[in-house]
């Protein structure tokens, strides 16, 4: 019930009829304020505002929200499902399975109930067909805007809000919705209030109460029962034309700048006829305090007990922000995003068919390079090579030396031909290994704008309160983890197989390459949380991605950063890379416990393993907490 201000009023308090049945219309010219009410009344508006909210004459705190539903403007909806499936997992989610059952029993009632919601939506017939959206094919733009309404009613709310449920939809789609709506209404006591325009008269009638507004400002024209709004007009002396259907004739009187609009008379006469029965309303509903919504909710739980002769599992859930517990949470949503990654054309072919390719590219370019017999290169700052061959060295740049017997190459440190040999392949190795997390690091950054589409859909469906942000983000990083394993599989075994290096070293390699991999998509996963688009998550991954290339100690090596004095020397211990690429190095230690002087070339530390491998995991974890407060607490919805 509004005061004469309309939305910009001081007191706001719920319809009556939340405990009973009650189907509530605001019907509504534009800029009036319409949406911004909804979004009050539901506790969705994002933008600073005052005031409360009084449901039963008790404020509104955070288990309001598992009893109320939401059905916006938008049908954000994972385009691949099926229409029973974003059914079937808005039920799950919103009602735990009854204890004492047998699981087949359980799924069959479960089924049952799916299959009646749909034969009243109208969806019956589409029920297997994927949702779609603008590129993949899928059901109409009306059933789409019919399957939001299925699901909000699907979780039996007993307050729901729909903002404009009939736009989209033809004359004839629109009335059976809101007969449907009516019809639900009326079985499980559910009150629904609707934001409506232009509705045929038919559609109308359906309705129990009706708030009209107008606008410039948002105020009240009207707030009563539906049938006596046509009287009402009559009675200030605008009664309804023949043939003519009230709903636009409401409108027309109270749009400012209309042939026939009257907007100072209207509000005149609500504020002088209705406002005092409205205001007495309002403070009789405030003084008789009724039930909280965690009573409602428990009342609805003792009827489930009753209608389904079974204990739910709900004894500890009553108080919880979720209607099931984390453990139905997660398998629901590890099996959709499961279905939805094998669905995916593009998340599959980027990270199976072209790290293929890319394997095959990355393999011929270090074509035997464990054999190759090229002269052994590097930058050894301040040192002479074995037998005294002096070179004099520059900063920043490789030196090839030739020793003077003209036919063998020595490695470092007077060793032997054989370990000559090993340490030129290692020394060309480096480059491989560095090759390797170059492309397995940049790889996930054309899937960040799925990860920000994803994350839409999670924040309306968290807002509703059927899942925790925390059970989202495990399932999509446990799916993530597994779909990485198995894709950077292939290409380090591809790329491998070509460059002649013993197989036995391939399992060191794979582990050190995958740990690098899973931080860098930890990284990337944190800048899709925080970005508020795709296109601004990819402008923030690639330069932290360039960074920690720079900073590896390969390109340029730490030596020579430290011999400029550059800053950045001290910060590759926070490049992933520069671990990974340490710890790829030293699993080529021969028997004998020798390391070749790469750490001496380089400034690779080569003997500073595990702090390498602490510091990756500390990474990996720091930047999934980081995306777990950024999903929570920024881009949310902004109603």
């Amino acid at each position: 019930l509004m005061g004469p201000s309309g939305c910009g009023g001081t007191t706001l308090t719920s319809w009556h009829g939340v405990n009973g049945v009650c189907f509530h219309t605001l019907l509504f010219g534009e800029h009036t304020g319409k949406t911004t009410l909804m979004d009050l009344l539901a506790r969705k508006k994002a933008a600073k505002h005052s005031g409360q909210v009084f449901i039963d004459g008790r404020p509104a705190d955070d288990t309001w929200q598992r009893a109320v539903a939401y059905c916006g403007q938008d049908d954000t909806m994972h385009a691949r499902c099926t229409v029973r499936e974003e059914v079937a997992m808005a039920m799950a989610l919103s009602h735990p399975p009854p204890r004492g059952i047998a699981a087949a029993e359980a799924r069959g009632a479960r089924a049952a109930r799916e299959e009646n919601l749909l034969r009243r939506m109208g969806l019956l017939h589409v029920a297997d067909s994927r949702v779609g959206n603008a590129t993949v094919r899928g059901v109409s733009g009306g059933q789409r805007r019919r399957l939001s309404l299925a699901k909000a009613l699907c979780a039996s709310k007993k307050v729901m809000f729909c903002d404009e449920p009939t736009s989209g939809l033809s004359a004839t789609d629109a009335a059976s919705c809101i007969a449907a709506l009516k019809a639900v209404a009326r079985e499980q006591g559910v009150t629904i209030v609707v934001v409506i325009h232009q509705p045929r008269y038919e559609v109308a009638l359906l309705f129990d109460h009706l708030v009209l507004l107008t606008a410039d400002p948002g105020r009240v024209c009207y707030n009563g029962p539906m049938a006596a709004a046509a009287d009402y007009f009559a009675q200030l002396g605008r009664p309804v034309p023949y043939a003519v259907n009230p709903c636009d004739y409401f409108l027309d009187c109270i749009t400012p700048g209309g042939d026939v609009a009257d907007v100072p008379t209207f509000v005149a006469a609500f504020r002088d006829c209705q406002w005092p029965r409205v205001e007495a309303e309002v403070e009789a509903a405030l003084s008789a305090t009724g039930k909280t919504p965690l009573e409602i909710l428990e009342l609805e739980r003792r009827w489930r007990v009753a209608a389904l002769a079974h204990e739910p599992r709900t004894a500890g859930l009553g108080a919880a922000r979720f209607g099931v517990g984390y453990g139905t949470q997660l398998a629901t949503l590890l099996r959709r995003q499961v279905r939805l990654t094998l669905r995916d054309p593009v998340c599959i072919g980027v990270n199976i068919g072209c790290k293929m390719v890319v394997g095959i590219l990355v393999g011929l370019l270090f074509f035997r390079v464990w054999n190759q017999q090229t002269d052994f290169m590097g930058l050894y700052l301040g040192g002479t090579l074995a037998d005294g061959a002096g070179v004099d060295l520059k900063i920043n740049s490789y030196v090839y030396e030739q020793l003077a017997d003209g036919t063998r190459l020595l490695s470092l440190n007077g060793t032997t031909d054989e370990d000559a040999h090993i340490g030129r392949a290692l020394h060309a190795t480096t480059y491989f290994t560095y090759a390797l997390v170059i492309m397995a690091g940049l790889s996930a950054i054309p899937l960040l704008p799925l990860t920000i589409q994803d994350r839409t859909i999670m924040k309306l469906e968290s807002s509703e309160r059927l899942y925790a942000v925390f059970a989202h983000l495990v399932t999509s990083t446990l799916v993530e983890v597994v779909l990485s394993l198995v894709s950077n599989f292939l290409f380090f075994a591809i790329s491998f197989s070509f460059t002649g290096i013993p197989w036995p070293y391939f399992p060191g390699l794979y582990g050190w390459a995958i740990l690098c991999v899973l931080t860098t998509d930890a990284v990337n996963g944190l800048w899709g949380a925080v970005a508020p688009s795709g296109t601004v998550s990819q402008l923030l991954a690639i330069p932290t991605l360039l960074f920690f290339l720079i900073t590896a100690g390969v390109f340029p090596t730490r030596n020579a950063m430290e011999a400029a004095q550059l800053p950045v020397q001290y910060l590759s211990w926070i490049s992933p890379f520069h671990h990974s690429i340490q710890g790829m190095l030293r699993i080529f230690e021969d028997d004998s416990g020798a390391i070749y002087e790469l750490d001496v070339i380089y400034g690779l530390e080569l003997e500073a393993l595990l702090p390498a491998l602490l510091i990756n995991l500390g990474m990996w974890c720091a930047c999934r907490a980081g995306q777990w407060w950024a999903l929570v607490h920024l881009n949310n919805i902004s109603h």
